[in-house]
C-alpha cells in the first residue's frame, strides 16, 4: 500500500502554492498600485478641494478609499497566512478576518470596475482573484481553529 501523505507536508505546500501564487504577486503589482494611488488620491484631493471642485475631489476619493482598502486587504492576506499557519488570539483572529474581509471587498470592487473595460486582461483577473481565493482558505481554517493554536496542531 503506498504511503499516505503527511497533513503537515500537504499544508506546507498548500502554503509554499498560496504564497508563490496568491500573496506575493498581489504583494509586488498590487502594494505598488495602491501606494501610488495613496499617494496620487492625497494629493488629488487636496487640489480638487482647492480649486473647489466637487466632483474631481469624489473621483479622487473614490480612487484614495480603493488604493486604501487595497493596502488593508494586503496587509490583512498577510496577517490571515501568518494567524493559519501560527494561530494567534481571539483578537488577532477577528483583526485578521476583518482586514482580509476589507480586501476581498476591494479586489470585488476593482474587479466590477474593471470588467466594464473593453480590454479587461487575464492578468487582471489572476491579480484580483487568486488573493480572494486564498484569502477565503485562509479564513476557514482560521474560522475553524481553537483560539491560540495553529491551525495545523
Amino acid at each position: 500500500m503506498a504511503d499516505v501523505p503527511d497533513k503537515s507536508r500537504i499544508s506546507q505546500l498548500a502554503l509554499a502554492i498560496e504564497t508563490l501564487f496568491g500573496v506575493l504577486p498581489i504583494t509586488v503589482v498590487g502594494g505598488f498600485y495602491a501606494l501610488m494611488g495613496t499617494a496620487f488620491g492625497v494629493v488629488s484631493v487636496l487640489v480638487s478641494i482647492y480649486q473647489r471642485s466637487l466632483s474631481a475631489s469624489l473621483f479622487w476619493l473614490g480612487i484614495l478609499a480603493l488604493a486604501l482598502g487595497g493596502l488593508i486587504g494586503i496587509t490583512g492576506l498577510w496577517l490571515l497566512v501568518v494567524v493559519s499557519e501560527l494561530g494567534g488570539t481571539r483578537t488577532i483572529r477577528t483583526i485578521a478576518l476583518t482586514t482580509s474581509a476589507a480586501g476581498i471587498v476591494t479586489a470585488t470592487v476593482a474587479l466590477a470596475l474593471a470588467v466594464r473595460d473593453d480590454a479587461l486582461r487575464w492578468t487582471t483577473i489572476y491579480l484580483l482573484v487568486s488573493p480572494i481565493v486564498v484569502a477565503c482558505h485562509r479564513a476557514y481554517q482560521v474560522f475553524h481553529a481553537p483560539a491560540g493554536l495553529s491551525v495545523y496542531s
